[in-house]
């Protein structure tokens, strides 16, 4: 469905059009039925504008009307060119949705410091060290992930060579 002002606009554009090719008068029609199709609050809306045409004191002076337009379409193009220079992906997105920014670095802090964890672990070669139970745990999850039997075999000669201290 389209939006409100799409649809008053649609139904204004018919009212024009029907004003010009000599159809219904510009007053209110007070017989006028709501068919299935028809927007009460559309109707509603051009009601209104067609009680503001038909009475010239209440319409705009056009110097304002003017002045009006070009102040929006001046600010309207600031804002534009705001938003538009020097941003890019991230920031909009965390002005979007914050509590997907703080997942998203949360998930990078996690990815880092488990990185830094096992890369720390691999150097360690000491079974007294509290990292080398990392550095089993990393070994097994290899041995686990092996496809083959050879690189099953390779790995867990790693593992016992490392257990035994020999590398």
């Amino acid at each position: 469905m389209k939006p409100l002002a799409e649809r008053l606009n649609d139904r204004l554009e018919q009212e024009r059009r029907r004003s010009w090719n000599g159809g219904e008068p510009s007053g209110l029609s007070a017989s006028r039925t709501h068919t299935p199709a028809s927007d009460p609050e559309v109707e509603e809306l051009v009601a209104l504008a067609k009680c503001w045409q038909a009475n010239p004191h209440l319409q705009a002076d056009p110097d304002f009307a003017l002045q009006l337009e070009r102040h929006l379409l001046v600010h309207h193009a600031t804002l534009r060119r705001k938003y538009s220079q020097g941003r890019w992906f991230f920031p909009r997105l965390w002005h979007a949705h914050p509590a997907l920014g703080l997942a998203l670095g949360f998930c990078l802090l996690l990815l880092l410091l488990g990185t830094g964890m096992l890369v720390a672990a691999a150097k360690v070669s000491n079974p007294d060290h509290p990292l080398y139970a990392v550095k089993r745990w990393e070994q097994g999850v290899q041995v686990s992930l092996a496809r083959s039997p050879e690189s099953r075999g390779s790995a867990e000669h790693a593992g016992e060579s490392c257990r035994s201290g020999t590398r």
